[in-house]
This record gives structure tokens, sequence and C-alpha cells, in this order.
């Protein structure tokens, strides 16, 4: 008989879609396969609706199945962890509630390839990105430079150098054998929402061989459902943000000798564009003028990279308004006090003190936007010339 294979589709709150998962599961060719659903502590999960379209609609190569359900909320690597450790196959992969698999033959091709590569324990394949009606492919994940490394340059860092920049690999449509967790364990709990980043920081750091597989193998659907963000939506972003800070601490800033010199300057700047962000838009309650002085303090070198190329870029050919606002009021004021003389004067004499005062605001604010505008400029060239934080 075939290697039993354990897909998990992985539900929380939104079970919109989940039946199109499972449909894409049923669809499978590959003849072995163990289902399981897994909710993670939704108030509102369909268990017997769930169990009685798995029962009326599975294949015969659906050869076992379960529908779990956490008591609470554990979060995404907990909950990830409490599944894989039920799953009975030789070989493992996960799929989001709101994703599906991409045609028949996905699981079939997974295992002739796994199994065919003795000293691996993980493959990797691509990921369509489509948009939320799975009508429209928007992106593949997979990118060129990421795949080309994958397929003849893991020997070296140069994974680990593109990784510490961004999590360039998937987390859907990867396929473990169960020999990967039994050798370097499971999910590290330390982190709640990202599973992936750390793990794949620590295979490309380690050089642990992926086996790469250039065919889409899961569609994925944008706009997050699977993670419940259309409610929380606040509070789910600051646990993810806490596990993105936690996995810079952890699984970069130890091993920042093994990047290169150049790209560790950027993850450096990175790091702090990315917390200067978090904590400012994570912000609970009301922003005191304190709390934000002190922000702009520790933060000053991210808020000056943010905003002086922002600000000559929207202020560009605005930059003379003020200042020549200022000046035809001022010069409106003028005509006003001296060219109506006489009976006149005494209606416009205040009406001309008020566009004097205004006039004199204006060519002050104007002046000090030009001096603003120029010093955005001139740091904008400076910037672009020297190749900063790109």
């Amino acid at each position: 008989m075939k290697p039993l294979v354990t897909v998990i589709v992985l539900c929380y709150r939104n079970f919109r879609y989940v039946y199109q998962a499972l449909n894409s599961v049923f669809a499978q060719d590959y003849p072995n396969i163990e289902l399981i659903v897994s909710d993670d502590g939704s108030a509102n999960f369909p268990e017997q609706k769930l169990r009685k379209y798995i029962e009326q609609h599975k294949s015969d190569r659906i050869t076992s199945w379960r529908v779990n359900r956490n008591e609470t909320n554990l979060g995404t690597v907990k909950h990830l962890n409490v599944v894989a450790k039920m799953a009975k196959g030789d070989y493992f992969m996960s799929l989001s509630a709101d994703d599906m698999i991409d045609h028949p033959q996905v699981v079939s091709t997974y295992v002739q390839k796994l199994s065919s590569r003795p000293d691996a324990d993980i493959l990797m394949a691509q990921i369509a990105m489509y948009d939320e009606r799975m009508k429209q492919i928007q992106y593949y994940f997979v990118q060129p430079h990421i795949r080309e490394i994958l397929l003849n340059r893991q020997k070296t860092d140069d994974l680990y150098n593109e990784l510490v920049q961004h999590p360039y690999l998937p987390s859907v449509g990867t396929f473990f054998a169960h020999s990967f967790f039994e050798k370097y364990g499971y999910f590290d709990e330390q982190y709640d929402l990202v599973e992936d980043w750390s793990l794949h920081l620590k295979i490309a750091r380690q050089h642990i061989p992926i086996v790469y597989s250039d065919f889409v193998a899961v569609r994925h659907r944008s706009g997050g459902v699977s993670h419940g963000n259309s409610e929380g939506t606040r509070r789910v972003y600051a646990r993810y943000q806490k596990d993105l800070q936690r996995t810079y601490q952890q699984e970069i800033v130890p091993y920042m000798k093994q990047i290169d010199p150049d790209i560790r300057e950027r993850v450096r700047h990175n790091h702090r564009m990315d917390l200067a962000w978090s904590r400012w838009h994570m912000k609970e309650g009301k922003k005191s003028i304190p709390w934000v002085l002190f922000y702009l303090f520790s933060f000053l070198d991210v808020i000056t990279l943010r905003c002086l190329p922002s600000i000559r870029s929207r202020a560009q050919g605005k930059q003379w308004n003020p200042l020549l606002a200022g000046l035809a009021l001022r010069l409106l004021s003028v005509w006003l006090s001296n060219v109506l003389a006489g009976s006149w004067a005494s209606l416009f004499v205040d009406g001309s003190l008020f566009l004097s005062g205004i006039s004199h605001l204006l060519i002050g604010a104007g002046i000090a936007f030009l001096i603003l505008y120029y010093i955005a400029a001139f740091f904008t060239v400076v910037k672009g010339a020297m190749q900063l934080y790109f």
C-alpha cells in the first residue's frame, strides 16, 4: 500500500470557503489520505455540518478522517502542533480553510518527489496567489531569485541572507516527511501566529536540505479570511507583530556574523522601520504628548528616512505656493490701504490690516516650507546617490 499522507485543513472563525478546500482534497488521485479538519476555538464552528459534508462527499481515497475542535484559541503555532501530533501519516501537509489544492495530482507529485530524495524531509512547491473569488492569479509566491537558490545554491548562505530580509518561503504548499519532526522537533511554541519564518530561518541557517519542485501546488486566497482577520484585526495584528519582533531577536540578531555585511545594515534598518511603524499604530489608548515626544526621540532616524522623501514628493510643484500667496495678499493689503483713500478708507482699514497680518503669516510659513522642501530634496538626492537601505 502507498504511504499514508495526512492532509490537515485548519479553520478559525470564517467557514465561507472551507467546503471548496475540502473538495480540493477529495479530488486528489492519491489513494491513501488521512483528512483532519481542525478548528482553533471558533464560537461558530459548524462541526456537525462539516461531519455530514465529509461523510457524503469524500472519495474512497480518503481512507480515514476526523474533525478536531480546540476548546480555546491556541494560536496558529500551537494549533499546528496539536494536529501534527494527531497525524498518523508518513507525510504531512496543511491547508488553510480558504485555500485550495491546485489540481488532483498534487499529493501524488509530492510523495513521488520527496520519496526520491532520502536525504531530505521537506518539500516546497509554488503557490499561486489569487484574488478572493479565486478567479484571477495576482502573482506567484516563490520569486525567481529564491527559486534559483532552492534549485542550485542551498549549501551556501544565500538563502539565509535572503530570508533575513523577508519571509520568502511558503508555509502552505510545504510537504513534510514525519521524520522531519523526529529530527528537528515541532513548530516553536515561543511564537503565537507566525510558525513559518522562524522555521525557515533555522532551515536556511543550518543548510537543512529542501526539495523544491517547480509546479503550482496550492491556490492561496487573498484577504486573510482563514485567520479571522475580519474581526479583531487590531488584536490579531498586534500578536503578529510581536512574533515578527521575537523572530528577529531570536533567529537573526545572534547570527548577524553569518549575514553578508552589506545586507546586515539593511536588515537592522528594516527592523527599526517595522518596529517604529508597529509601535505607533498598535499603541493602545490616547497618544499623549510625552509619549509622542519619547517616540519621536526614539525613532528620529526612521522618521527622517521615511518622512523627508514623502514631503519632497508631495510638495514638488507646490513648494512656492504659500510664499506666493502671502506676497499676493501683502500686495492686496497695501493696495487697500494706499490706493483706496478718502471716504472709502474707513471701510477698508480693518480689512487691510487683517490681510496684512495673514500675509505675514503666509510669507513666514512659505519660507519655512521652502526650507523644509529643499532639505527634503537634498536628502532624497543624497539617499538615492548612496543607495541607502534599498
